[in-house]
């Protein structure tokens, strides 16, 4: 904690204190994606076994296809625009679906953003 920068960039990009972030996480360890489902879209940026690092460290599951899923309401379904049947088809499940670019907007601030526009709103 006596380390952490200032960052001006992060909080350009993120919108928020990368000291705030780095509390939150340190208060609250694996709790960002606890109880939540995450289905990675094939072609996901940064990869797949990137962020399923990220999910699981974050205190979620990481699920591989939408017909894994056992809740709608705590699954989310990240994707990138080469994904966009796949995306679609989990939003007609009732199934969040967001970009991965959102995905590590979250991880960066430690806040789960759902009240983002979804991916298929956003293209």
């Amino acid at each position: 904690m006596p380390f952490i920068l200032r960052d001006e960039d992060y909080e350009l990009k993120y919108r928020s204190a990368l000291k705030r972030a780095v509390l939150r996480a340190k208060a609250y360890p694996q709790a960002l994606l606890k109880g939540y489902d995450i289905c990675l879209a094939t072609h996901v940026h940064p990869p797949v076994g990137t962020l399923s690092a990220i999910v699981k460290s974050a205190g979620g599951n990481v699920i591989r296809g939408l017909n894994q899923v056992k809740d709608e309401c705590k699954t989310i379904f990240v994707a990138c625009e080469e994904d966009m049947d796949e995306a679609l088809s989990a939003v007609k499940k009732g199934i969040w679906t967001f970009s991965s670019d959102w995905f590590m907007n979250c991880v960066m601030k430690q806040e789960l953003d759902l009240g983002a526009p979804q991916f298929a709103e956003s293209l």
